[in-house]
């Protein structure tokens, strides 16, 4: 017996370009690895001041609110 797909969707097309598949994956997979540590080495840096004087860090968490389709930011320091 031979085990083979219902329908042909199930199927890649012959000229399926996998290369560019492959490409495209490993490039959004650097793309991540490269930006990662930029973002949390940009979050990390978002100090507040007081008077001049460094209080700790920020770290903003976006709420969305359902009631009227307002956005809440809190500010944990």
């Amino acid at each position: 017996t031979r085990i083979a797909p219902s329908n042909t969707f199930d199927d890649l097309n012959e000229n399926f370009n996998n290369g560019q598949l492959v490409f495209t994956v490993t490039g959004l997979n650097g793309a991540i690895v490269i930006t990662r540590p930029m973002e949390r080495q940009t979050s990390t840096r978002a100090m507040i001041s007081v008077n001049g004087q460094k209080q700790g860090y920020i770290i903003y968490i976006m709420i969305r609110g359902y009631v009227h389709g307002t956005s809440r930011w809190i500010i944990l320091t």
